[in-house]
């Protein structure tokens, strides 16, 4: 059993966050206080896992990005969203 607020104050990036382990991942993050940062290449998926995360304890902000971890700019994009 996840402890809930566990990772309360914590901020989480899953990249390939879209399906599969990464949204399991993602679903479990958020499940223990996390705010989490779903990306993935498929903006479609990201948005999928995002509508499917918890978000009801005490400061979590979640978001989705679309980004290509093979592409430098990419990332760099990424990470600039993420600190506004």
């Amino acid at each position: 059993m996840a402890a809930p607020t566990r990772l309360i104050s914590r901020l989480t990036l899953v990249t390939g966050g879209g399906s599969g382990i990464g949204r399991a991942v993602c679903q479990r993050f958020a499940s223990e206080g996390a705010s989490v940062v779903v990306a993935d290449v498929s903006e479609e998926s990201a948005n999928e896992t995002l509508g499917s995360l918890s978000g009801d304890l005490r400061g979590q902000v979640h978001m989705a990005a679309v980004v290509d971890v093979s592409s430098k700019e990419s990332i760099k994009k990424l990470v600039t969203s993420i600190q506004v």
